[in-house]
Order: C-alpha cells, then structure tokens, then sequence
C-alpha cells in the first residue's frame, strides 16, 4: 500500500533528521534467518507487478527482474537446507 501511495503522490519531501540504528543486537529480527525471510520472494514479485501496472522504463524492468531471479535463486539454494519447523512450513 505505502508503495502504491508513493506512485500517486504529487509531492515527496525528504527528512534531515538524524536517524540511529543499532547495530550491536545479534538477536535482531534483521539478523536472524527464519521461515519469514521466504516471503521476500513473495514481497519482490509484487514490486514487480506495481512495476508493470505502471508502466515503468523497460530498463528499470530489467533491473528489478534481474534481483528478483537472484532472490528466487538465493533461496532456492537456502530452501534446500533449512530446517523447517513442520511439514505445513
């Protein structure tokens, strides 16, 4: 939804506020490989469809084709080793 607002607006305004992220928290949800991270494929071929919908330069296509292959790729190769928790995962 926030992408498809993007796209609509008229006006995009930028903050030049100072932002922290800690990067100390091994147990950060950014850091931990889980199920979850799976969805990712999910999340890019969406990108990919808004793309499509509104009729992007056929290079940025390219582009966003191309990443979404090696995430598929990339997971495929992880997917063949993870250990998931039950059959249904």
């Amino acid at each position: 939804m926030t992408k498809k607002l993007f796209l609509k607006s008229n006006k995009v305004v930028f903050s030049d506020g100072v932002f922290y992220y800690r990067q100390d928290n091994v147990h950060a949800i950014t850091k931990i490989f889980s199920k979850k991270n799976f969805f990712v494929l999910s999340s890019s071929s969406r990108l990919f469809e808004l793309l499509k919908e509104n009729n992007f330069d056929k290079k940025v296509m390219y582009v966003n084709q191309q990443a979404l292959l090696r995430t598929y790729l990339h997971l495929y190769r992880v997917f063949e080793n993870y250990q998931f928790e039950s059959e249904t995962d």
